[in-house]
């Protein structure tokens, strides 16, 4: 089995020997008129950009975009960014590509996810959180699934672990404030707020966004599937029809964000602030997984700032 896992930090003039899923290559032409070959180049974390400078056009016709390909080559700094000086590249025949959850098993994430559901007892949303768990179809999506393409949790299990960080955390900050909160629910809605994604995004040895997504959104999306799901059971009242949409509908909180509703109950503007900060975080680690120069990392366009390294107590 090819296994595509995350670059570790590299050192300019450091060679390497890697797999990477091949997402595009294009053939271009130098200021000198010479042709050169760029690679994008996907770990299960991030980007890395690969240029071919021999034989450019004949290497070319041998790759095709979403392939698995093994790379040899040599890290090199380029106007302050680190580049890919690529020696060989090779298609891997008939490959299987483990994207991996950074930081444990789809199982233990599932076995978590569970747990955090435990809590809700109102009998139409137990109801409603089982007809999920029992969707054999739906769990394997959603477990699989990436929690984004490029900014947060863009690994396979990405949204289940995105989910299950949600939920753990709306508990244990809802249960601090009593009767403001239905902790029912809030935890429902953050089980529910990124469902779309299962059918907004594909990942196999790509990321990318499907027609529907493109089209249409995760968030309309999750409302579609919240509406199918219980339209098949009982004991929907409509105003817990509407605040549960409602939960999907605001969770970004902005139309700049894809929201078309800001949040409007306790519970969804505990939400918002919950699965935002999850997001950011985990942006933060996997800013903070590339080195800068003198203990700072790069500007990041997400954050908008950089992040100092250094450790300030020397531990």
């Amino acid at each position: 089995m090819v296994v595509i896992s995350a670059t570790r930090d590299y050192r300019s003039n450091e060679k390497t020997e890697s797999f990477f899923a091949l997402d595009s290559f294009q053939v271009r032409m130098s200021r000198k008129g010479t042709p050169y070959l760029t690679l994008n180049l996907l770990d299960h974390q991030k980007k890395v950009i690969g240029f071919i400078w021999r034989r450019p056009r004949e290497t070319a016709e041998s790759l095709s975009e979403g392939s698995v390909v093994k790379v040899r080559g040599e890290w090199k700094q380029l106007s302050r960014v680190t580049i890919l000086a690529v020696d060989n590249v090779e298609t891997v025949g008939s490959a299987v590509v483990d994207m991996e959850v950074a930081n444990g098993s789809i199982n233990e994430w599932r076995h978590r996810l569970i747990s955090a559901l435990e809590p809700i007892k109102a009998p139409p949303l137990v109801e409603l959180v089982r007809a999920f768990l029992r969707d054999e179809s739906f769990m394997e999506k959603f477990c699989d699934a990436p929690g984004g393409t490029s900014i947060h949790h863009n690994y396979r299990g990405g949204l289940l672990e995105h989910t299950v960080n949600t939920l753990e955390l709306a508990y244990h900050i809802g249960s601090q404030y009593g009767k403001l909160l239905n902790m029912d629910i809030l935890l429902v809605g953050c089980f529910l707020h990124d469902i779309g994604k299962i059918r907004e995004m594909f990942s196999d040895v790509r990321k990318g966004y499907t027609e529907e997504g493109k089209l249409i959104g995760h968030i309309f999306i999750g409302v579609d599937i919240l509406d199918k799901k219980m339209n098949e059971l009982d004991g929907f009242s409509e105003d817990i029809r509407m605040v549960l949409k409602h939960m999907i509908l605001s969770h970004h909180a902005t139309p700049d964000f894809s929201s078309h509703r800001k949040p409007a109950t306790p519970e969804a503007i505990l939400l918002n602030l919950i699965e935002s900060m999850d997001a950011k975080i985990n942006r933060v680690f996997s800013v903070l997984k590339e080195s800068g120069p003198n203990g700072w990392t790069r500007y990041d366009k997400y954050l908008r700032t950089e992040i100092c390294q250094k450790d300030f107590l020397g531990v």
